[in-house]
């Protein structure tokens, strides 16, 4: 063989090599290749994207990884790497955007990375702003056209619901105005409702923007029904002429007792919170508690019906409007969210902003109304934060599909090139470069 050729061999036994160590080390870095009951098998890992986001001084870093791999995999681990320096993230577990209402109940699905709902609190919403289901509702009516009284219900897209009841005659307190063709269904006996009140035509006449709740049914006049709960801003008869927040009942005793809560109204938000255990009604209005009513059937917590109504005392002629813009009925004052463990933490995120932060002390965390300021959450999410303890979480993805892996850095990512690297519990990894702007 003449040395020129030896060399030409050399040289190309040399290009295998390192073309035979290149190949190894990606699959060192990337897969890995073991014995399976079957034969061989392949662990392979691919980040497909990376997507940060800001929220009160906390990254949240979704990484879109898919399984190559012909068996299942679980990803425990999430590193930030920048220069010589690694980080290793928090891993986290979201909802997905749907409404969040009091009474929802959420479970951590570890094995497949998400917070599920398990039980919604929604129990009724109508928006009269966008309209409303007629079918849902029957009219109720005292109204005498004879005597040349009439009412007319119809939409508004700032007010929502307006109930209009007029005449030209004085004799007689007349209502008109809808009520729910069927009673809500309360399992449970606890039930809150929310809703607005509004007088449309000035707070000196004589007239009542009002909601009742009952266990019975009628179409008539629902303050004549033997138990109820009104919430109304009150125009009194002469010569007391300004408005009054008002809260009534009658309960199951035939007792009647009314309170009044603050004069010269013109719109109040109402939140009733109906509690069979307790017995008792506790009534909020304009965001602070005012009083509670008690003694009432299990029928008024159980299958209560609902009216909204507009009424006009006797001695008083004319044409008034009312306004209610939506009415909400949901479980509970709570949220909660189920099986965590002692020292994770819970967020609810709201696009840019963490409206509500807790640490659990054990199983669940109870997240209220007023640390979130209201139900329906909209476009929001639960985040769960786990422990980074070793095995205490991994996110399980089966061969062939894809998963978004959620993890969580407390601080803000500086403008430069980072390396974002996903390890799985068998072993495997999978990097991929993340560029961040200034």
């Amino acid at each position: 063989m003449s040395k020129g050729l030896s060399h030409v061999l050399a040289a190309l036994l040399l290009t295998a090599i390192s073309v035979l160590l290149a190949v190894c080390l990606y699959l060192w870095v990337v897969a890995r290749v073991g014995e399976g009951a079957g034969g061989g098998r392949l662990e392979l890992l691919k980040v497909e994207g990376v997507s940060i986001r800001e929220a009160d001084g906390y990254t949240i870093v979704r990484v879109y990884v898919r399984n190559m791999g012909d068996y299942g995999v679980t990803v425990d681990a999430v590193y930030l790497l920048n220069g010589s320096s690694a980080v290793k993230l928090a891993l986290a577990y979201s909802t997905g955007s749907p409404p969040i209402w009091g009474g929802d109940v959420y479970w951590l699905d570890r094995g497949e990375g998400v917070v599920k709902l398990n039980r919604t609190g929604l129990i009724f919403y109508e928006d009269f702003r966008d309209g409303y289901d007629p079918g849902e509702w029957v009219t109720i009516s005292t109204l005498e056209p004879w005597q040349g009284e009439s009412g007319s219900a119809s939409i508004d897209p700032r007010y929502g619901l307006v109930l209009t009841i007029g005449r030209t005659g004085t004799w007689g307190t007349e209502k008109y105005g809808l009520r729910l063709k069927s009673p809500l269904n309360i399992g449970d006996g606890e039930f809150v409702a929310e809703y607005e009140t509004i007088k449309l035509s000035g707070i000196s006449d004589n007239y009542l923007a009002e909601v009742y709740f009952s266990q019975y049914a009628t179409t008539g006049n629902p303050h004549s029904l033997d138990q109820f709960v009104a919430t109304y801003i009150n125009g009194w008869f002469p010569p007391v002429t300004y408005s009054t927040a008002t809260v009534e009942k009658r309960d199951r005793y035939g007792y009647e007792w009314d309170y009044e809560i603050e004069d010269g109204q013109v719109c109040g938000r109402w939140l009733v919170h109906f509690v069979e255990e307790d017995d008792k009604v506790y009534v909020y209005y304009n965001g602070s508690y005012v009083n509670y009513l008690k003694y009432f059937s299990s029928g008024m917590y159980e299958r209560p019906y609902v009216y909204l109504d507009v009424g006009i005392w006797s001695g008083e002629s004319g044409t008034y409007s009312i306004a209610i813009p939506y009415l909400k009925v949901y479980d509970s004052l709570y949220v909660n969210v189920t099986g965590l463990e002692a020292g994770w933490s819970v967020m609810v995120l709201c696009g840019a902003d963490v409206l509500v932060e807790k640490r659990s002390g054990g199983s669940y965390v109870l997240i209220s109304r007023d640390e979130v300021g209201g139900y329906p959450l909209t476009g929001c999410h639960i985040l769960v934060v786990a422990s980074q303890a070793e095995g205490a979480v991994g996110l399980v993805i089966p061969p062939g599909e894809a998963r978004v892996v959620t993890a969580v850095y407390k601080g803000l990512l500086g403008a430069g090139r980072y390396t974002v690297k996903v390890c799985a519990r068998e072993g495997v990894e999978a990097v991929r470069g993340l560029l961040v702007k200034g």
